[in-house]
């Protein structure tokens, strides 16, 4: 669904849009996937908050087909956190910093950064891992601002444990002030999964070895670590 709409609103946006007005989106349980879609064959240079209307002017009509008097205001309301995050993360792909800028503080009216901190990693995590460098360019030029919290670094790690450790991962591991924050990051990564008796490692020793010592640990936990990853077993991936 996502993809038959964005190779329509790559060919016209016109007709991307044309197609999510249809009974079939508009009601369907695709809808969101629709809208996804059509954010994703929007070119780059689009304006992003004008968008955001365009999507929302199809909310209330999806509300009316869809939900009771009862549950329209809710629904409404599901709706909007949706499509807000949709834009949000089609924005990111190509403006990291302005979506986050808009997301988290501008929709909010808060104007605080450091208050934000769910709605920051939620953009984040709209960036393909394999472009995780782009993130941690946005969190080195953010996290002495004031008022940051490091738990947008310990988050944002916790929600990407399935990736192998690297240098980027290594680098940000080591950013948070307080050595519980970048333990918790090492045991995302590094604690062992238990399969039939055998306590099984996700990612290779070296790449582990690497992260806790780029962690910046006391010697005492870093040993810790050590010694957990050189008491499992890896089985490759």
């Amino acid at each position: 669904m996502h993809d038959i709409v964005q190779a329509r609103t790559e060919r016209s946006p016109g007709e991307g849009f044309s197609l999510l007005k249809e009974d079939l989106w508009l009601s369907g349980s695709g809808f969101h996937a629709g809208v996804r879609g059509y954010l994703a064959g929007l070119p780059s240079t689009s304006a992003w908050r004008e968008v955001r209307a365009t999507v929302g002017d199809l909310i209330a009509a999806r509300v009316a087909k869809v939900a009771g008097p009862e549950e329209a205001v809710l629904q409404e309301e599901r709706d909007w956190q949706a499509v807000d995050l949709s834009v949000a993360g089609a924005w990111a792909r190509h403006d990291l910093a302005a979506a986050v800028e808009w997301y988290a503080v501008d929709m909010t009216g808060d104007g605080r950064l450091g208050q934000m901190t769910p709605l920051v990693v939620k953009v984040l995590n709209s960036i393909p891992g394999d472009q995780m460098v782009r993130v941690a360019d946005w969190i080195d030029s953010h996290r002495t601002e004031p008022g940051w919290d490091d738990q947008v670094v310990v988050r944002y790690l916790r929600g990407k444990s399935r990736f192998e450790p690297n240098a980027v991962i290594g680098h940000l591991a080591a950013i948070p002030v307080r050595e519980e924050d970048r333990l918790q990051i090492v045991a995302g990564f590094a604690t062992p999964r238990e399969k039939d008796g055998e306590q099984l490692l996700r990612h290779p020793p070296e790449a582990l070895h690497r992260l806790i010592r780029a962690a910046n640990l006391s010697p005492e936990a870093t040993e810790r670590w050590i010694r957990t990853v050189e008491d499992a077993t890896w089985r490759g991936s």
